[in-house]
């Protein structure tokens, strides 16, 4: 079990419940994050032919995307390697 099954399971449980609220910005809800993470994985893997294990550096401001990003990375079986922003 990772962060990625742990959503899912959020999502079946939580559905449109809040998962991720930003500022005065609509919050997206736990089905939404599990549905666009899973895509967002998929993609990864396919797009730059990674294999699960393989790191993935992310570089992104403190924005709601963020969290969609790194369980995109976990779905896919992918190690999430956080990179802060503000350290270019």
């Amino acid at each position: 079990m990772n962060q990625a099954s742990l959503l899912h399971k959020a999502a079946l449980s939580f559905g449109h419940r809040p998962a991720v609220t930003y500022g005065l910005n609509p919050s997206t809800s736990y089905h939404d994050l599990s549905n666009r993470a899973a895509r967002l994985g998929h993609a990864l893997r396919d797009k730059f032919h990674l294999n699960k294990g393989d790191r993935v550096a992310i570089m992104m401001k403190n924005a709601p995307a963020f969290f969609e990003v790194l369980y995109a990375t976990w779905h896919a079986g992918l190690a999430a390697v956080p990179i802060n922003a503000k350290l270019h």
